[in-house]
């Protein structure tokens, strides 16, 4: 399989990776932390390969009991972070990436923060930011701090989701899957690794839950101070024809009683 698209500004193919590689071997093992969450895992399998985990293989941690207290910016009424929602414009006349980043400063003040920057999200100059890559596995050299502020979207590009999308594949569903999991790679950089205790920051409310119900089932949430404040300006759906011939009637009812 292969999508070729034209863009006004770049030329996209992308190629399929041939699965029947797996066929050359009795049986083909993953260790992975978070494998049953990755696009090769979810891709696999919706390609008709048989995976399944291995009993006889024991993690040592299989969930993290230690002290975290997570803070969000928007509720669940945000849909899943990315660069096209942080730069649109918010109640407050800010951009909603603006509004986050400066309520978590204001929080943690001076004290030293963990973070992955990707797709310009910046933060405020006041911060005093360490930044690791997105993809961040095997850094162990961060034990010493006990923040991380997460606000990195990873979304793929347009055109490579609808070349998935147009094969079937759960675009949305991976792509919250790749949040997560970068996610809990860069809170275990840090000093829950020695059962230290952690705060971290996260745009979304939806975020923390997953994050809870994938490892930390101890975790604390709440927005952080003044976010209550800001809302996202949601785009007005245009309403069918029937839609708006309902809506008609209901206030001519309406006038009707009041006698208008």
């Amino acid at each position: 399989w292969l999508s070729f698209k034209m863009t006004t500004s770049r030329i996209c193919i992308h190629g399929d990776f041939n699965l029947d590689i797996f066929n050359r071997f009795k049986d083909v093992y993953f260790i992975s932390a978070g494998f049953e969450n990755s696009f090769l895992c979810n891709w696999a399998k919706q390609s008709g390969v048989h995976i399944e985990p291995d009993t006889n293989f024991k993690p040592r941690i299989t969930a993290h009991t230690e002290s975290v207290h997570g803070y969000y910016g928007f509720d669940n009424s945000a849909r899943l972070w990315s660069k096209n929602f942080f730069n649109k414009t918010n109640s407050t006349g800010k951009s909603n990436l603006v509004s986050y980043t400066n309520a978590v400063a204001l929080h943690v003040g001076k004290r030293h923060v963990l973070t992955s920057i990707n797709n310009g999200n910046n933060w405020p100059a006041s911060m005093n930011i360490q930044e690791v890559k997105a993809n961040c596995e095997g850094l162990n050299s961060y034990g010493h701090m006990s923040i991380v502020a997460l606000g990195a979207a990873y979304n793929w590009a347009p055109e490579f989701i609808d070349s998935l999308k147009s094969r079937g594949f759960d675009v949305d569903k991976q792509l919250r899957n790749n949040e997560l999991e970068k996610a809990y790679q860069i809170m275990l950089r840090t000093a829950i690794r020695k059962g230290g205790a952690i705060e971290v920051y996260a745009p979304i409310a939806s975020l923390l839950e997953r994050l809870q119900q994938r490892s930390f089932p101890n975790i604390v949430i709440e927005q952080l101070p003044g976010m209550q404040f800001v809302k996202p300006i949601q785009k007005r759906v245009a309403l069918t024809a029937a839609e708006r011939m309902k809506k008609c009637r209901a206030r001519k009812k309406q006038m009707a009683k009041l006698g208008v």
